[in-house]
């Protein structure tokens, strides 16, 4: 068996797995099982096995995200905040929702690492921000203005999923282990300092783990009773809200299979609810994590993927000591390679009968 890779934080976690089985490592993806690719690259003539997916805006665009979850669910979810879209040149359609002293927070539809981002109270303020930089559509969504705190600062979960899809299902599973990011400064609402309001990767120090580190705070109860289902019903509806938009770029491979990690921000609030800030689908950066985290949480990815089967039972992937929680299968109702050659045959029927 052959791979190839060309991933900038699991370099070294990839080359071990496949070294430890004796598979051979190739110099191109042209010919290889398996691939592993950085995004936006998904360069993949042969391979089986790839970790990209054609078109990841359908999660990675706020704005799309939006939509996409808005329309699946018909009655926008409590876990999405209050949220309104709007392009540059006609702010003023938003004007109206300042009608108190309430927190607002403002993102571009499609940029990535905070960038962009800021807390506002004021529709002047928006104006003020947004000429700031090129993006002309945006998102504004009701700031959670009453946070959960550990030692006084604010701080949200990353959660990783990952999406397995093949000609006949989409399968989808989150790690069992993640992160928490804190804010660099004590909250408070008294002003919008991006250091009290933003938590992220910020310093070694603002990097935990969860649930070890949740439950040392909150208790083990709280975190699998109230926030482990909030969880897998936050992943569950936004992956089931777009599974028909994915495809894999190694779709003309039989037996093909493609996969995509996601990083989910999930922010909560002091009564323990769940909200989605945004879906992390292009580049996910891991620059603090604790020893040996990357190669278990690599790993468990690779031994999940790679496996002869696709693993859709709980008891079966506990048996193989992988950290993944399995949160819903989608199947698809037909092969389009099938109803191609369906409507083929359809088609021939036809113009025989036409001619007799």
């Amino acid at each position: 068996m052959s791979y190839y890779q060309n991933n900038r934080y699991f370099k070294d976690v990839i080359n071990k797995y496949f070294e430890d089985k004796k598979w051979n490592i190739m110099t191109d993806s042209n010919d290889s099982y398996y691939v592993d690719l950085d995004y936006p690259n998904k360069t993949c003539n042969k391979c089986t096995i790839i970790n990209q997916f054609n078109d990841i805006d359908m999660l990675g665009n706020k704005k799309k995200q939006f939509l996409n979850i808005k329309k699946y669910k018909k009655i926008l979810p409590d876990y999405i905040p209050d949220t309104h879209i709007f392009d540059k040149e006609n702010s003023e359609t938003i004007k109206h929702i300042f009608n108190d002293t309430s927190m607002w927070i403002i993102k571009p539809d499609n940029s990535s690492f905070r960038n962009g981002i800021s807390v506002v109270k004021s529709y002047q303020h928006v104006v003020d921000t947004i000429k700031k930089y090129s993006w002309s559509t945006w998102i504004i969504q009701k700031y959670i203005n009453n946070p959960l705190l550990i030692n006084n600062k604010k701080f949200h979960f990353r959660l990783y999923v990952i999406v397995i899809k093949n000609q006949h299902n989409v399968n989808v599973y989150f790690y069992n282990k993640g992160f928490m990011y804190f804010s660099k400064k004590p909250y408070t609402n008294d002003n919008l300092d991006k250091d009290v309001h933003l938590s992220g990767e910020n310093d070694k120090n603002s990097v935990k783990i969860f649930p070890e580190d949740f439950i040392t705070n909150f208790g083990k109860n709280i975190y699998e009773t109230v926030v482990y289902p909030q969880f897998k019903d936050i992943v569950e509806n936004t992956i089931l809200s777009v599974y028909k938009k994915i495809e894999c770029p190694n779709n003309e491979v039989d037996n093909h299979r493609c996969f995509k990690m996601l990083g989910y921000d999930i922010l909560i609030d002091d009564s323990y609810k769940l909200y989605v800030a945004e879906i992390n689908a292009r580049r996910i950066t891991f620059k603090y994590p604790p020893a040996g985290f990357k190669e278990d949480f690599y790993t468990n990815i690779l031994e999940l993927v790679t496996s002869n089967d696709i693993l859709t039972n709980q008891n079966e992937i506990d048996n193989k000591g992988l950290l993944f929680t399995y949160v819903t299968k989608k199947n698809y109702n037909y092969n389009m390679r099938y109803l191609y050659i369906l409507l083929v045959v359809i088609a021939l029927i036809f113009i025989i009968k036409s001619t007799i």
